[in-house]
C-alpha cells in the first residue's frame, strides 16, 4: 500500500518558520526503508510531505516524532526570545 500525508504547519511569524524547518532539515535523512519526506518553507507555514510503502504505524510514528521536534524548536526558541 501506498501512503501519502501532507501536513500544513501554520506559524506565527517568518521567523518561527524558518526555526522549523532548520530545525528539521538534518533530519529529512535517514528514514526507515520505505518512508521519506520532503519539506517545503513558505513565509508562514511550513508544508511536510510523508510518502510510505512501510506500515502505517511506522509512518504515524515517523509524523510523530517530526512534530514533537517542531514543538520543542518552538518552545526552545521561545525561550531564547526568538518568538513571541
Amino acid at each position: 500500500m501506498k501512503l501519502q500525508v501532507r501536513v500544513r504547519l501554520v506559524f506565527r511569524t517568518a521567523a518561527a518558520t524558518k526555526a522549523a524547518y532548520l530545525a528539521l532539515k538534518p533530519d529529512n535523512v535517514g528514514f526507515p526503508k520505505g518512508l521519506r519526506m520532503t519539506m517545503k518553507s513558505h513565509a508562514d507555514f511550513l508544508e511536510l510531505m510523508f510518502y510510505s510503502t512501510a506500515r502505517v504505524g511506522t509512518l504515524a510514528s515517523t509524523i510523530d516524532e517530526v512534530l514533537e521536534k517542531i514543538q520543542v524548536t518552538e518552545e526552545l526558541a521561545r525561550k531564547v526570545k526568538l518568538l513571541k
